[in-house]
């Protein structure tokens, strides 16, 4: 069997690989490097302290992050940073406030949902589903002023999950360019290395 021309997989959407490189350049031009995206794969993210982070395709046009710490299970803090930055385009204010500090003792679905409820996020109670024989409970959030920046799910205390489509005439819902999702990803990725131990 041969490779479709391109350096492209059988049957993968050209503008796909196209909106991936894109995504690649913007990254690379803000010091996060991936591996070319062009066959298709997912790819990690290079470099990244104290996580593990992939990007790949989920669909046709749908973009997925995956973020999960090494060694440890997800912190709240940690969590509410990344659902804010992807979501909102914001992360939390500089300075903490009462509506976005996890409350302590709760467990992880319950003090990020909490938070990020409170900060205008859609957040549906978590739901217990299986994989990898383990039943894990599953949290989504949407931001209901933003649709166009995706959705994310925690699953369980390790991962974490947010899936984006990529802007585009061919895209039925609204999405995110690659500059956009670069961007979303560098302000996520940069909090999260910086939260304090």
């Amino acid at each position: 069997m041969t490779a479709a021309p391109d350096s492209q997989p059988a049957g993968a959407d050209p503008d796909d690989t196209r909106r991936l490189r894109e995504l690649r350049l913007e990254l690379d031009r803000w010091g996060i490097v991936i591996d070319d995206p062009a066959a298709g794969l997912p790819v990690s993210i290079g470099d990244l302290p104290g996580a593990w982070c992939e990007i790949g395709l989920r669909g046709p046009g749908t973009l997925a992050l995956t973020y999960v710490p090494l060694g440890r299970d997800l912190r709240p803090h940690e969590a509410v940073w990344l659902a804010l930055a992807l979501l909102d385009g914001t992360g939390p204010p500089a300075a903490p406030a009462a509506a976005v500090v996890p409350e302590p003792g709760l467990p992880l679905q319950d003090a990020v949902g909490r938070v990020l409820a409170a900060r205008g996020m859609a957040v549906e109670p978590p739901l217990a589903g299986c994989g990898d024989g383990e039943v894990a409970a599953a949290l989504v959030v949407a931001n209901p002023a933003g649709q166009s920046r995706g959705r994310l799910t925690i699953s369980g205390v390790r991962e974490l999950t947010w899936k984006c489509r990529f802007a585009g005439p061919g895209s039925p819902a609204a999405g995110l360019s690659p500059s956009g999702i670069a961007r979303a990803i560098v302000a996520a990725l940069a909090g999260a290395a910086g939260e304090p131990r």
